[in-house]
């Protein structure tokens, strides 16, 4: 699956990542550097991990920071799986926050694998 974030000023907030077949979540966070308005185009970011039971009220999990400068791109990532999920919860989203600079575009991917149920096979 592939996630795409939508920014809003300095804050990247990722889609609803329903995790109800899978057990396992990775997330990639890229994040470009400067050289797009302007060189000053650049900062850290503190990247959130959070997950839900609705996909509407989320508690971050785990946080990581995402470092970039004016000459490189930079990004971060998580892994999550089932075994770590609260009970009951179902949703998985990743946010990104600018912790210095201006902000900049940021990606957010995301992969879900390792299905729960295994695939239906059809008699021969």
């Amino acid at each position: 699956d592939r996630g795409v974030a939508a920014r809003v000023g300095q804050t990247c907030t990722g889609v609803n990542v329903s995790m109800a077949r899978y057990n396992n979540f990775v997330a990639l966070i890229s994040i470009a550097s400067g050289g797009l308005a302007n060189d000053s185009d650049y900062g850290d970011y503190i990247c959130y991990l959070s997950e839900s039971t609705d996909g509407t009220t989320y508690v971050v999990v785990a946080t990581a920071t995402a470092v970039t400068s004016t000459d490189a791109a930079y990004g971060t990532s998580f892994e999550w799986d089932a075994q770590k999920m609260a009970i009951n919860k179902k949703f998985l989203r990743v946010n990104a926050t600018a912790a210095t600079g201006t902000g900049n575009v940021i990606g957010i991917e995301y992969l879900r694998f390792n299905a729960r149920y295994p695939q239906a096979t059809l008699a021969t």
